[in-house]
């Protein structure tokens, strides 16, 4: 068996350890009270605010989760010297990343399968698959970039508040250029405030186009917006993965 599908078992194998099926329906579960309860006081249009606030709780409980996730399993696989065992066996830099690589992505299918039908159970039809697709490009970013972290700096903690940070700036950089481009007087430090965001917001992808829980309550096609979602998620994801295959060559030499 090639040694990429050896690793990716392996990193399912893990995240069964971990119970994260377990926890995907737990959230699942929770969210789908929590907004039942919403919609129930909601004294208009109790289903869209239902939909609304099950997606606002599923995308960024189950991205810290699988962000905390992959940084204890990465952090404690160096910690034990696994990695270090695998490539001194003869397995490659590129296989062995590529196959995590894809059990991370495995296991943002899960979380983003599990969102999709919890949503769907409570009512939403309309851009549901574009919504879930979404999702799905969110969590592989925020798995991939927490991979990467991992392996640059080595320790849970530093890594796991880098892929938090990561995650919370490219959720809000569409409020923050709105926020730049609202100020009412402006001065230097406006015109400064507007380049330095500008500028991060051309390095990070944009979650807040990745889906939003408007979505499921509308009846019109979101599907040119979540193809360039798609698209933005491949490209960062060539390029986390370049980046991590070039740390792990650099520290592992």
């Amino acid at each position: 068996m090639p040694a990429t599908l050896v690793i990716s078992r392996y990193v399912l194998r893990e995240g069964w350890r971990a119970r994260l099926p377990a926890l995907a329906l737990l959230l699942g579960a929770i969210t789908a009270a929590g907004a039942t309860f919403v919609g129930a006081l909601a004294p208009i249009d109790g289903e869209r605010a239902r939909l609304i606030t099950a997606a606002a709780l599923l995308r960024p409980l189950g991205s810290v989760l699988l962000i905390l996730h992959v940084a204890a399993m990465t952090v404690a696989e160096m910690r034990e010297q696994r990695l270090a065992m695998l490539l001194a066996c003869g397995t490659g830099r590129a296989p062995l990343l590529l196959g995590k690589a894809l059990g991370i992505l495995a296991w943002a299918a899960l979380f983003a399968l599990s969102a999709g039908v919890t949503v769907a159970l409570l009512g939403a039809r309309a851009s549901l698959l574009p919504w879930t697709l979404g999702l799905f490009a969110q969590l592989a970013l925020l798995g991939l970039f927490t991979l990467a972290a991992s392996l640059a700096l080595r320790r849970l903690t530093p890594a796991a508040l880098a892929a938090l940070a990561f995650y919370f700036l490219a959720e809000s950089l569409s409020a923050l250029q709105l926020m730049a481009a609202a100020a009412s007087a402006r001065s230097q430090w406006n015109d400064l405030a507007d380049r330095v965001v500008s500028a991060v917001a051309w390095t990070l992808p944009r979650f807040a186009e990745f889906g939003s829980g408007d979505w499921l309550g509308e009846t019109t096609s979101h599907w040119p917006d979540i193809e360039r979602a798609l698209i933005q998620s491949a490209i960062y994801a060539v390029l986390l993965y370049a980046i991590a295959l070039v740390d792990l060559y650099r520290r592992e030499d």
